[in-house]
């Protein structure tokens, strides 16, 4: 308790406000390692992203497709790619056999957690 014409913060006070800033610290660095740890997911997203439409890029360049599979591996990221032949419902219908379509898949797996991959497929029409 003060006495008159002391100046100063009492025990308890300076208890007080120290758990304050203490808890506020403690809510400031969960929020920022919340965003690294999501920056850093996304920053490894985009890098599959860009891995998984380059390889789908290189296959639609290819002048004739063909089914095959191919696999390989980054640094950090490794990759599945798949090119086959595809039916699309009803296609017996069609009349005009002279095009072929192809399925290109791509799968891109950074991290042995099977949640952390991503997939790409598109669909080219070729020539026969």
């Amino acid at each position: 308790m003060k006495r008159p014409g002391e100046q100063g913060f009492t025990l308890l006070e300076t208890l007080v406000a120290f758990v304050i800033l203490t808890l506020s610290l403690g809510l400031v660095l969960q929020i920022v390692s919340l965003s690294t740890r999501t920056s850093i997911r996304v920053a490894d997203q985009h890098q599959a992203l860009q891995l998984a439409q380059n390889l789908i890029d290189y296959e639609l360049a290819q002048r004739q497709l063909e089914a095959l599979s191919r696999s390989g591996e980054t640094e950090q990221m490794r990759w599945e790619s798949e090119v086959e032949t595809y039916l699309f419902p009803d296609q017996e219908l069609i009349i005009n056999d002279s095009l072929q379509p192809y399925r290109i898949s791509v799968s891109v797996f950074w991290s042995d957690n099977p949640e952390q991959s991503l997939t790409l497929s598109t669909v080219r029409l070729q020539r026969q």
